[in-house]
């Protein structure tokens, strides 16, 4: 099963986090925020992924920090995943002035508070990013199936 990771940089220490809107891609025509992230490499854990990730697509190298959740996710048409999602860690302005995008890939960049989550992006993400804050919160790490908690973490 295929590997996804989500590195969370925010701009804030509370629930600002970073969105990104994608350049193209199929998949993409609706007009909604994802946050940095993509596939596991061969060889590669999630963490190195998650910085390798956050190089391509924004061109810095923050200190990514814990792991925050991770999210079961079926798919018919892609094939079931594990995303993972860490904490990208608090972007001081010095890194923020140092984000070149990936033009390919990445067409714009903003921080928005989590609770602008549900009009920025797809409901799934939304609640994957939702609960990862709630554990960043709380000092712990959340299981999830398709974005939402799985009976045994409610």
């Amino acid at each position: 099963m295929p590997g996804r990771v989500r590195p969370c940089p925010a701009d804030r220490k509370t629930t600002e986090f970073i969105a990104v809107r994608a350049a193209r891609s199929a998949r993409r025509q609706l007009d909604y925020r994802e946050i940095p992230g993509g596939y596991v490499e061969t060889g590669e854990s999630p963490r190195q992924a998650s910085i390798r990730e956050v190089r391509e697509e924004l061109g810095i190298e923050p200190e990514i920090g814990r792991l925050l959740a991770v999210d079961w996710a079926p798919s018919p048409s892609e094939g079931d995943k594990v995303l993972y999602i860490f904490d990208g860690g608090v972007l001081t302005p010095e890194l923020q002035g140092q984000i070149r995008l990936q033009s390919a890939e990445i067409r714009s960049h903003n921080f928005h508070p989590a609770s602008a989550l549900a009009d920025l992006t797809i409901p799934r993400l939304a609640r994957r990013v939702e609960a990862a804050v709630q554990a960043r919160n709380a000092g712990d790490v959340v299981y999830l199936e398709h974005g939402k908690k799985a009976p045994h973490e409610v």
